[in-house]
């Protein structure tokens, strides 16, 4: 080690010892947002090598001041905008354009050079029509040559230089303009990297090549020593004064450096450089040369515009040599195709060259438009609806799903959608399916030719007296009268089980309870029913008399005199039978029911529940739907109804939340309640 340091000493103070005039004539022009190391190691080094460390001044775009810089003081301005400079030269130049042509017509020698990760396309730097941009075929100098073999450049101080060079992002700009000298192109295309323009008693060399740092302790390009050489000697040439051609130096040729004692990180080919947040990915690095014990590797994510003046750092590995870093791309960063990542070492404190990766945006999704759909026929609800393809914003998609029921009922379902990216992110959306139909709400009519006789409030019959049969009648509020059909069901006797209207004509006491279905021409069913009573009053060797109570004792009259014994108090039926009293006045020509009935059913349930309730007496209604906690989550139905007429609603899942709800049925005389569980 301490002949590798004597030997490189000897080399750099042959090349340095007659530059010690140029002290603090050579101007070394950067930013300074970005980091000293990574904007200048490599060029710093190169300065030092050449002109010696103190020999040169270090100036900022953002604070020289230019009446001091452009004079005849300063022989060698260097202007460097690469990587993270870019724009912050662009507006220097664009400021003093003017000036710094005159300085360099005056006699000035300028070296401009400009491989950026930012700014523009394309840069105009002035001296007529000289521009820098972008290598349009994507090449980035693969290979590249000496344009002009004898160029001073290649001759020296340093040797070898070599003539061609192979390795990646040999450059990022190339040149464009009249009257040039080309020193660097690419081998395999017409493409100009480094050319020199004379311009009044000065000279321009203009370039887009990759920082020394990246190409020599990179290895990013071989043979390294000649790479590094060409650094030192573009520089070497430049500050020499015009052309460099006076020079009495003879060529010196720089002991190579052991190879083992340069330290570099390359980052390996990603498989995939399309990054989903919140996920983890393995970065793959090779690390070449010398690291100290205790070394961290670490990788470093930039900015949306590619800038790594605030970088974040996404993972680390302690380690000396190559490997892999697991890293977690952050959750909460926006979209972008700009980000870049690199590999940095923290002992010695050297950065990998970075690399372009995608970060995709969380998912987003847009629902399909609302649609609007007929029933299937013969089925109360629609199936097979084609919903339509939702819009997403998303590459990193895992799962894409909807909670559409087979079958939608009528009325109107809300879908969501819910998409799923590899990271567990989440978005939803919804959409409305309507379902065009009407859900039958069936009620029972009753009429007797002479009147049913009521007691306790109870539908009753008198089975030996009055009327011994009632003709019911059901309806569909919710269809025309020939769109609806009926099907009855009764342990009592029916005259018919289909149509509109059916007789009920009991044969014996008894309770009964008479049932239709009523069925619309949309498939959809609902069902009501009705209860009647029927008291057997008959009584006599031959059942033609009826039975009366008669102030406690039971007797047994003609037909004819039975209004007779009602009118003085007495009652149909035994005295232990528990019938009220009947009056002619009580009569009526309809049924009234014993009381408001409610059910719910399936409960607990999952997408829909049928919530059915008989009325005890016509009026008003209210059904609604409450939490445990007794607030009102929704009004499910309002309206008018009739005594003994059932009613059923449909109750669906939509934005309810799993849990325990209650139904309440409110009418003027009394309020029904029942729990009803939703699981989804």
């Amino acid at each position: 080690m301490k002949r590798r340091i004597l030997l490189l000493l000897l080399c750099l103070f042959a090349v340095t010892g007659s530059f010690q005039a140029f002290a603090q004539k050579s101007v070394y022009l950067r930013t300074n947002t970005c980091g000293a190391f990574w904007n200048s190691s490599g060029n710093e080094k190169a300065l030092n090598a050449v002109l010696g460390e103190g020999n040169w001044q270090y100036k900022y775009f953002e604070t020289v001041d230019v009446a001091s810089l452009l004079t005849k003081d300063i022989d060698f301005l260097f202007i460097e905008g690469s990587n993270c400079g870019t724009e912050e030269m662009v507006a220097f130049l664009d400021n003093h354009r003017a000036a710094i042509e005159n300085w360099v017509s005056e006699g000035g020698n300028l070296l401009l050079n400009a491989a950026p990760n930012e700014g523009p396309d394309l840069i105009q730097v002035g001296f007529g029509d000289l521009l820098l941009t972008w290598v349009g075929d994507g090449s980035f100098g693969a290979f590249g040559e000496s344009a002009n073999p004898n160029h001073p450049m290649f001759k020296g101080p340093l040797t070898p230089t070599g003539s061609v060079w192979s390795g990646g992002a040999f450059a990022h700009f190339q040149v464009f303009g009249s009257d040039l000298s080309s020193v660097i192109k690419d081998a395999e295309s017409a493409e100009v990297y480094l050319a020199e323009k004379e311009w009044g008693n000065g000279s321009v060399m203009v370039g887009g090549l990759t920082l020394a740092y990246f190409q020599e302790e990179f290895k990013a390009w071989a043979p390294i020593q000649e790479v590094s050489n060409i650094h030192k000697n573009l520089i070497s040439y430049m500050a020499r004064g015009r052309k460099g051609s006076e020079t009495s130096e003879e060529p010196v040729t720089e002991v190579p450096a052991e190879e083992e004692e340069i330290s570099a990180v390359v980052i390996e080919a990603l498989t995939n450089n399309s990054f989903c947040q919140g996920t983890e990915v393995s970065v793959p690095f090779t690390a070449t040369g010398t690291f100290n014990t205790g070394n961290t590797f670490s990788v470093q994510l930039s900015d949306a515009s590619g800038n790594f003046s605030s970088f974040t750092t996404i993972g680390t590995v302690v380690g000396t040599g190559s490997g892999e870093i697991k890293v977690t791309v952050p959750a909460n960063l926006s979209f972008g195709t700009n980000y870049r990542i690199r590999v940095v070492a923290s002992s010695p404190e050297i950065a990998s060259e970075s690399y372009a990766v995608v970060i995709n945006p969380l998912p987003a999704i847009t629902a399909p438009a609302a649609l609007t759909v007929n029933c299937t026929p013969g089925l109360c609800g629609a199936t097979g609806v084609a919903l339509g393809v939702p819009f997403i914003t998303q590459n990193c998609v895992a799962s894409l799903v909807n909670d559409a029921p087979a079958t939608f009922p009528i009325g109107t379902t809300v879908v969501t959608w819910t998409l799923t990216d590899v990271a567990g992110n989440k978005a939803t959306a919804t959409q409305e399916v309507t379902v065009i139909g009407a859900i039958p709400v069936p009620a029972i009519s009753g009429v007797s030719s002479e009147g049913v006789y009521v007691a306790g409030g109870e539908k009753v019959f008198y089975l030996g007296y009055g009327d011994s049969q009632v003709t019911l009648t059901a309806s569909n509020s919710t269809s025309a009268p020939a769109a609806t059909t009926y099907e009855w069901s009764s342990a009592a006797g029916l005259s018919n089980t289909t149509g509109a209207s059916t007789v009920v004509q009991p044969t014996a006491g008894g309770v009964y309870t008479v049932s239709v279905t009523a069925t619309n021409e949309f498939g959809c069913k609902a069902t009501t029913s009705v209860t009647i009573t029927v008291v057997d009053v008959r009584c006599g060797n031959k059942n033609d008399k009826v039975l009366v109570c008669h102030k406690g004792q039971e007797i047994c009259v003609a037909p004819s005199a039975v209004q007779a014994h009602l009118d003085h108090g007495c009652s149909l039926g035994s005295c232990n039978g528990g019938e009220a009293t009947a009056t002619a006045a009580s009569k009526v020509t309809g049924l009234q029911t014993e009381a408001t009935s409610l059910v719910v059913y399936p409960n607990p349930f999952n997408e829909s529940a049928t919530i059915g309730f008989t009325l005890k007496q016509a009026g008003s209604y209210r059904l609604e739907l409450m939490d445990v906690k007794g607030a009102l989550v929704k009004e499910i139905a309002a309206g008018e109804g009739l005594a003994g007429s059932s009613y059923n609603y449909q109750l669906g899942n939509s934005k309810l939340l799993e849990g325990i709800y209650v139904v309440r049925i409110v009418t003027p005389g009394e309020v029904k309640t029942m729990k009803v569980i939703y699981k989804k």
